[in-house]
């Protein structure tokens, strides 16, 4: 396969906006439908991830600052933290009733999903069957980037207030990963997982293409 030149700087941007206008569209218009489908595996690797919490509920809800994921969660048992002991609220007759609220938007919980799929139709194909094969491997990559920040930030929420009970300034190594995600760390997982994608899109779109003795478009 021979090696293809890099896309003129103009040429790129003109194809990321027009990109970035379908993609942010559609993820628009189904946010909810795509989240709502999701919703199980959030939930089940948030357990996973916050194993000291439980997950009361779990839902899509609709405020002044658009949709949103609200989660309801307690403390499932009484524990240490920063030398103090924290109680699930209601764990006692002395202890309050209610839980740990947290909001999230879900356009944030989608930001780095999309933009992975925006480098992968953006950036140049030789032909329909490499981009075809380029949006199928996209598809798993953007699944793993929401599975990856959305728990994780649900989770670093939970501990975040948490910490506040006990010291304001108190961190956790949950809220570090997530400054990290919110950092860039969450563009730099985008762009390597479109890079991959588009990578062994072209390769696999080569193989096939040899198989079949069909010249490539230059």
């Amino acid at each position: 396969m021979m090696p293809r030149a890099l896309p003129r700087p103009v040429e790129l941007l003109l194809r990321s906006l027009a990109a970035a206008v379908l993609v942010l569209g559609v993820a628009h218009i189904g946010q909810r439908s795509i989240i709502q489908a999701w919703l199980p595996l959030i939930c089940a690797g948030t357990r996973l991830a916050a194993a000291d919490f439980t997950i009361r509920t779990a839902e899509i809800v609709d405020d002044d600052s658009g949709q949103r994921l609200r989660i309801d969660a307690n403390l499932a048992m009484p524990i240490d933290f920063e030398g103090r002991t924290v109680n699930p609220f209601g764990w006692s007759a002395e202890s309050p009733a209610g839980g740990y609220r947290i909001s999230l938007s879900l356009p944030g919980l989608l930001q780095y999903s999309s933009l992975l799929l925006i480098i992968g139709i953006a950036w140049p194909w030789r032909d329909f069957r490499e981009i075809m094969v380029r949006l199928l491997l996209c598809v798993p990559l953007m699944a793993a980037l929401l599975m990856i920040e959305a728990p994780l930030t649900i989770t670093a929420e939970l501990w975040q207030l948490v910490g506040e009970q006990v010291d304001p300034q108190a961190g956790s190594a949950w809220m570090v990963a997530s400054r990290f995600l919110m950092g860039g760390g969450g563009l730099l997982l985008a762009g390597l997982g479109a890079a991959l994608a588009v990578g062994m899109g072209a390769k696999l779109a080569h193989r096939r293409r040899n198989r079949r003795g069909i010249p490539a478009m230059a």
